[in-house]
Parts: C-alpha cells; sequence; structure tokens
C-alpha cells in the first residue's frame, strides 16, 4: 500500500467511532480553494491539504485544467492548473502558488522526459506525428530545454498566469520559494487565512509538516518517488543549468510574465 493511502487510512481507522472532529473555523465555514499551476507544488499540497481534510472531516475534492464547472460548496477543493476563476465558484477562501519560472521550466523539461501522464505520449503533428515526450527525447539537454522554454510558453498556464488578479483578497498568494524557505511559518499564514481557529492551525500545520520533502507519508506518483517527483526541489537550480541561448529565449517568450509575477523587475538579469 502508498505510503500516504495507508496513513490516511490509519487516520480514518483512529477516527472511527469518535465524535466528529470539530470544526476547523473560527467562524462560519467558507469552501476553501487552492490554485496551482503545473509544476509549482501542486503534489506537495494535494497530499497535503487531503491529510488536513480527513483530520477535520471535511470534504476533498480535486479538478483539473478541463473542469469548468464547480458543484462542491464545502470542504476543500483542489484546482490543479489555477484555471477556475473566482466567478464560478460559491463563497470561498483560497490560495494560490506560483513559482520562480525559470525553474518551472527546468523541473518540466526533466519531468516531462519521463512522466507517464497520458498527454505527454499522444503522437502530435508539430513534432512529426511523435509525442512531446519522444520529441524531447530526440534531443540534447541543451536544445530540450529550449523547447521546453517555448512548451511552457504555448501551454495553457502561460494566460491563466498571465491573467491572474493578484489584487483578489480572497486569495492568499504564495511563492513557492518561501514556502520552501519557511515551512512552518508558511502554513501558519496559509490556515489562518483560511479562517482556522488558533488549535486548529496548530494541528494543520503539524499535519502539513509531515509533507516537507524527503518525508513520509509520501505517495508515489506516476511510478516514481516524491523525490524524482520534484528532483531537488531547490530555488534557483535554473542559474546551474541555463546557457545564454536559454536566457535569451526565456526573455523573449517568458519574461514580460516573469516580471509580472514579481520575480524580476526588469530584463536585465
Amino acid at each position: 500500500m502508498r505510503p500516504l493511502k495507508k496513513w490516511l487510512k490509519g487516520l480514518r481507522h483512529n477516527l472511527a467511532g469518535s465524535p466528529p472532529p470539530a470544526s476547523p473555523f473560527a467562524a462560519e465555514a467558507k469552501l476553501i480553494v487552492h490554485c496551482s499551476h503545473h509544476k509549482m507544488g501542486t503534489v506537495w499540497f494535494a497530499n497535503l491539504l487531503r491529510a488536513v481534510a480527513v483530520s477535520f472531516g471535511l470534504p476533498y475534492t480535486s479538478v483539473n485544467l478541463h473542469t469548468r464547472r464547480v458543484t462542491v460548496e464545502r470542504g476543500i477543493l483542489l484546482q490543479t492548473h489555477g484555471h477556475i476563476g473566482p466567478a464560478e465558484l460559491p463563497d470561498f477562501i483560497g490560495s494560490h502558488m506560483i513559482r520562480d519560472l525559470r525553474d518551472v521550466v527546468v523541473s518540466g523539461y526533466f519531468y516531462h522526459l519521463r512522466t507517464a501522464e497520458e498527454w505527454a505520449h499522444v503522437p502530435d503533428p508539430r513534432y512529426g506525428n511523435r509525442s512531446y515526450q519522444q520529441h524531447l527525447s530526440g534531443l540534447d539537454r541543451h536544445a530540450g530545454l529550449l523547447a521546453e522554454i517555448d512548451h511552457f510558453a504555448a501551454s495553457p498556464n502561460f494566460p491563466v498566469l498571465a491573467s491572474w488578479d493578484f489584487h483578489d483578497s480572497r486569495f492568499l498568494n504564495l511563492r513557492y520559494e518561501d514556502m520552501v524557505a519557511d515551512e512552518a511559518g508558511g502554513f501558519q499564514r496559509l490556515f489562518r487565512h483560511y479562517g482556522f481557529r488558533a488549535a486548529a492551525v496548530e494541528q494543520a500545520v503539524e499535519i502539513a509538516l509531515q509533507f516537507s520533502a524527503g518525508k513520509l507519508p509520501i505517495e508515489r506518483t506516476s511510478r516514481e518517488s516524491w523525490a524524482r517527483h520534484i528532483r531537488s526541489g531547490r530555488p534557483g537550480e535554473w542559474r546551474d543549468v541555463f546557457h545564454p541561448e536559454h536566457t535569451q529565449r526565456f526573455k523573449e517568450r517568458l519574461g514580460d510574465l516573469l516580471i509580472r509575477l514579481g520575480y524580476e523587475h526588469d530584463h536585465a538579469w
């Protein structure tokens, strides 16, 4: 049995026969929504938010990029690609994770070389009817990173990030780098934003910290370990991988978005 499923089964067993868990909310409960994007901590937050939901007896739902209609009204909802807009949601409180797009490109390149996700194995006329994974595998690392930059720039992630309303106070915008640097502080801020009462914040943080990289319980994804899935997860890894041509291509295709997300002030990096 996978570690996360075993952990959740043990938690449910411990809760069985006990009184229902007290509501974590200090006031009226709202739907909790976390919006993520590919290679921006999605698996990390999916695991920990599901564990938090089980611990407090809350429904947990995960929806993907193509979901247009949300029918859940309570519990925790994870949108894996940040595609649901506030107008499509009932009364909610939310969070949103971003990451340095240069690290996203590096992480995406290595992940897409081995992922079992169906889309990466579909023949594509853009690549001579080879799949994207086959296309990447036929390139050396230098050319592959250039291809990954172009892939991200053409992906649905680009317009979603480019149009995200960072002034919507219902969402707490998180940086992947900040969360990795101070998980305890970041999660305290997160669960307070969700409206958890003080004792529930501490309980939720304790659960969330069990999902730090390199710790169990961990659920394997696409037959890979957690460590493989996120590689090192080290912020700034792009500096060890990018060559001048990668930097130039990135500035041309994604430089303005990097500035909009606040990771650079101009194109002089």
